[in-house]
């Protein structure tokens, strides 16, 4: 049953990703390790490496009204795609998940 119950989340919030801007990804500051998080992944695909990074920023589950926050993928520098919280990127090979909890990001 649990088996089910972890395909159906994962299917309902790959359904909440919408395609990015292709605006580029800003770099990570000293003081932003409080508010911000910043995840960097490399993948082989079709002969040469792709960069997938996840940004995270923490305020904005205070911030919205449904205590949700937003994950953003990027794919070698662009914005590829975006998704409330929890989140299910496909990429090539598989899937980057992304989860909050009270002290940062599970997955």
């Amino acid at each position: 049953m649990n088996g089910r119950l972890h395909d159906r989340k994962r299917r309902r919030a790959a359904r909440r990703v919408r395609p990015g801007t292709g605006r580029a990804l800003k770099p990570f500051r000293w003081w932003q390790p409080t508010n911000r998080a910043l995840f960097h992944l490399e993948l082989p695909v079709e002969g040469r490496t792709v960069e997938y990074s996840v940004d995270v920023r923490h305020w904005q589950q205070f911030t919205t009204e449904d205590g949700r926050g937003k994950a953003h993928l990027y794919r070698d520098g662009r914005h590829h795609a975006q998704s409330e919280l929890p989140a299910v990127f496909p990429v090539e090979g598989g899937v980057i998940e992304v989860d909050a909890s009270e002290y940062g990001l599970k997955r």
